[in-house]
């Protein structure tokens, strides 16, 4: 299983690429039924998730992510945390990295936090649950392809669904848009940087 299938799946037959020579990480499936509810009916839909490695921080912090077509921002559990959730899985300690700056306002993504600690905190909600977190700054690798971009660092995250999940953190593949801000993407940080691009191949 590679990463270019995630992205075939979000962007229809688009490739991954470095310069000239396909980049692949290795991922694992795992497939779900699903409950939707409407009306008060039940109907099963099948779905499956696909799960990788990533490193952030210097020297790299390595976690397992689900790669999210649905959502655009990265969210890994702090080491603050506290939560049952947080505390079931491996946990990014902003003080172990060397490259890593606490971020004080998403409209303000290179602004450190100052002295009086003011900062935000923001609430994502998840069609099962949720998670609040921190904003920082730090280098993330997907494989051989690093870049620097902002995240959410979870201080809080709701028992359910993510106790029982199999993986640590969420990484969003959606646009820009679904981000807290551009360099809340990953991908979009990429591109920026100009370690990543898309390119049209026929063969998918």
């Amino acid at each position: 299983m590679v990463f270019r299938l995630v992205l075939t799946a979000l962007l229809a037959s688009q490739v991954l690429a470095v310069t000239s020579s396909t980049h692949t990480v290795s991922l694992q499936r795992k497939a779900a039924a699903r409950i939707s509810r409407s009306d008060g009916s039940s109907k099963a839909v099948q779905a499956s998730e696909y799960f990788g490695e990533i490193a952030i921080g210097s020297p790299p912090q390595k976690f397992l992510v689900v790669f999210d077509t649905g959502s655009g921002n990265l969210l890994i559990p702090a080491k603050q945390c506290a939560d049952n959730a947080c505390s079931a899985h491996r946990r990014y300690d902003v003080d172990s990295s060397k490259s890593a700056v606490d971020i004080a306002f998403a409209d303000a993504p290179d602004k450190a936090v100052e002295g009086d600690g003011d900062r935000d905190v923001v609430t994502i909600n998840f069609g099962t649950g949720e998670v609040s977190g921190v904003f920082v700054k730090d280098r993330i690798c997907v494989g051989r392809l690093c870049t620097t971009g902002d995240f959410v660092a979870a201080v809080e995250e709701s028992d359910e669904p993510f106790t029982m999940v199999p993986f640590d953190g969420i990484l969003g593949l959606s646009l820009p848009q679904m981000s807290e801000g551009p360099v809340f993407n990953v991908l979009d940080c990429m591109i920026r940087d100009k370690v990543f691009s898309i390119v049209r191949n026929a063969r998918f």
